[in-house]
């Protein structure tokens, strides 16, 4: 049994862990470039460092909400905590990619069990005249994870180690489980149902991990190999399943009758695209601060400031700007600024002090837009179904932000190596079998190939650092445009939203409440 009983207590141990999850999903970007180096690995097992932490947040954050339902709320956190801890102490000892991808893997599926729990022990924490201040800290706890992540994934990385980014989620974890057996009561839903949809859930995570296989792979296999079609299929293929299986489960994994709301569905898109635009923008413009510009990982953290810290500041305003232009026009605004942001960035080139005020205007650009797009498509999700559904509806657009999240990285990054490769291989026409075989490591991230460059005669050095930076900037722009597409295809879906685009008397401030409860 608990021995602390307040209700600020259980607030403090709850907010930690989505403190860790917002600081890992964020922070992570800065140290690839230097984990790259130390692992030897190659962009496409950078991505995977990303994308599995989505991946398995994305597949266990539903389930984990039924399981936490059936067996306890607390019990369900303090494995989460547990998991995600260990977690990081294998990310942090990590000798290989494999083994780093692998512990990031069982850090999304810690981060499920704790996120999926803490808003609603939150919750139940506190009387209905407290609760909205409550969820409100919570969510700016979140928000200010964001917002440092970069910055404390760049100062430890540069001024330690980039496993000390792992690392210190384990005291992190320890304190987290300590407060929740200290303050945290027991509670579970005795009303639920004992039923877990375990062919939905594998089904899901089955075909989301085949789909985005198949996309990364096709940077090193081609779009025609079997290899990459054949992912594909399963992909596509098991997805369908999916939707078959949950049409038809008597207690299914994911209601997907909500989604025949069409203001719903285009909520959860829009929220998506938000953080695929994002996602993907934030992971490349990292590396080519880093690679390109040479910035240290520091400095990368500090430039990150421009794009989080509008987003932090402007989030506890979205029910005022609700009331202002309504959920449909603020929705479009935001991923319209989203879009507008991108042009800057694609000036981009080698020159580092021009190439960081484009940067440092689109970041600022976009950190508006994105926090319009998403707090906003997150009330309007939410205000689209009845609130008698919000539980499960507000655990399907996390899910699907996270999961077209990790989709966005991989289309990005498919975009980017077709551009590089097309661009590399026509510079390469032109010099030695030497320099083309330098070239080859270093775009896969080779340590070896780097200090090989560096050993070879200062002309045939500058040589390969121009041909690979030069493919890179074109490459990078090509994925920022790729991005600008994907922000207004967001817009164009948030302008179909079927509920109110025009200014509202009443009803905004509630809405922020909305978007709190589930940010």
């Amino acid at each position: 049994m608990p021995m602390i009983h307040n209700r600020w207590w259980v607030l403090v141990a709850m907010s930690l862990p989505v403190f860790m999850l917002t600081v890992d999903i964020n922070g992570i970007s800065v140290a690839l470039p230097d984990l790259g180096d130390d692992l030897d690995a190659s962009t496409s097992s950078l991505q995977w460092v990303m994308n599995a932490y989505m991946l398995a947040l994305a597949a266990l954050l539903i389930p984990a909400g039924r399981i936490a339902d059936i067996v306890g709320r607390r019990l369900v956190l303090l494995v989460g905590s547990v998991v995600f801890g260990g977690a990081s102490l294998l990310c942090g000892l990590a000798a290989t990619d494999e083994i780093l991808i692998f512990g990031r893997t069982l850090q999304g599926a810690g981060a499920a069990l704790f996120f999926a729990t803490s808003l609603s022990i939150v919750s139940n924490a506190f009387d209905r005249a407290e609760r909205g201040r409550a969820i409100g800290i919570w969510t700016a706890v979140g928000a200010t994870g964001s917002a440092v992540g970069p910055l404390l994934g760049g100062a430890l990385t540069q001024f330690l180690d980039w496993r000390w980014f792992f690392f210190i989620n384990v005291p992190v974890s320890i304190i987290t489980v300590v407060l929740v057996l200290l303050v945290v009561d027991e509670e579970r839903d005795e009303t639920a149902s004992r039923t877990l949809d375990v062919n939905g859930f594998l089904a899901v995570t089955i075909g989301m991990v085949a789909l985005i296989f198949g996309i990364q792979q096709s940077d090193t296999a081609g779009w025609g190999s079997p290899e990459v079609l054949g992912a594909l299929a399963l992909g596509v293929a098991t997805l369908a399943l999916f939707v078959w299986l949950e049409m038809r489960a008597r207690e299914p994994m994911m209601d997907l009758r909500l989604f025949q709301q069409r203001g719903y569905m285009s909520a959860a898109l829009v929220g998506g695209l938000q953080a695929a635009s994002f996602l993907g923008i934030a992971f490349f413009a990292t590396l080519y601060m880093q690679n390109v510009l040479d910035l240290s990982a520091g400095a990368t953290g500090l430039m990150f400031l421009t794009l989080t810290v509008p987003f932090v500041w402007t989030s506890p305003f979205t029910g005022r700007i609700i009331k202002l232009v309504g959920e449909r026009n603020g929705m479009v605004l935001g991923m319209l600024l989203q879009s507008i942001s991108i042009l800057p960035m694609m000036l981009v080139g080698t020159s580092r002090t021009e190439s960081l005020i484009a940067l440092g205007v689109g970041f600022f650009i976009f950190g508006h837009g994105a926090s319009l797009a998403y707090n906003i498509s997150v009330v309007a999700g939410m205000s689209a179904i009845p609130e008698s559904k919000a539980g499960i509806a507000s655990g399907i657009l996390n899910a699907a932000r996270f999961a077209i999240g990790a989709a966005g990285i991989a289309l990005t990054g498919a975009v980017f190596k077709a551009v590089e490769s097309d661009r590399i291989a026509s510079d390469l026409s032109s010099v030695t079998p030497t320099v083309r075989g330098d070239v080859d490591g270093l775009l896969s991230g080779s340590e070896a190939a780097r200090e090989t460059v560096a050993a070879q005669a200062p002309s045939i050095a500058d040589q390969v650092s121009g041909i690979v930076d030069d493919a890179f900037v074109l490459a990078f722009v090509a994925a920022l445009g790729f991005n600008l597409i994907v922000s207004a295809a967001g817009a164009a879906i948030g302008g179909i939203y079927p509920g109110r685009s025009a200014p509202q008397e009443t009803g905004g401030e509630d809405n922020a409440d909305a978007a709190r409860a589930v940010a």
